[in-house]
């Protein structure tokens, strides 16, 4: 979250949003793979975080099925960069902490895991 209570949104094409993400490299820390994602996807640079906890799941179907997916949950303080869009990203948004579930694409059955980060967090 920014110093004025924005939390960063991403989109490779504009209209499905999501929280920046990926996995670790090498022999990357949870904490490692968080600031390097962060600045990669949104142009952010992590100051204080904080780990809220992790997720599990195995895929079942589409071109991840059979891994087992596993997801860390932040609470990080953030500055942004000027945004110059990398990789597959090609959209950042900023949006109010307490609106940033209206402006999320979720999948019906990831919803209770996110809405327990974010409530965790403090921004929900």
């Amino acid at each position: 979250m920014t110093e004025t209570g924005d939390v960063p949104l991403i989109s490779s094409d504009g209209i499905r949003w999501d929280f920046p993400a990926g996995r670790p490299e090498a022999n990357e820390t949870w904490e490692q793979t968080l600031r390097r994602e962060m600045l990669e996807e949104a142009c952010a640079v992590v100051g204080n975080a904080r780990l809220l906890g992790f997720s599990r799941v195995r895929c079942i179907y589409g071109h991840e099925a059979g891994l087992t997916l596993v997801r860390s949950f932040w609470r990080a303080e953030v500055s942004l960069n000027p945004w110059e869009p990398l990789f597959e990203v090609s959209h950042r948004n900023l949006e109010p902490a307490h609106e940033v579930l209206d402006h999320l694409t979720l999948d019906a059955g990831y919803l209770p895991i996110l809405l327990k980060a974010v409530t965790d967090a403090g921004i929900g």
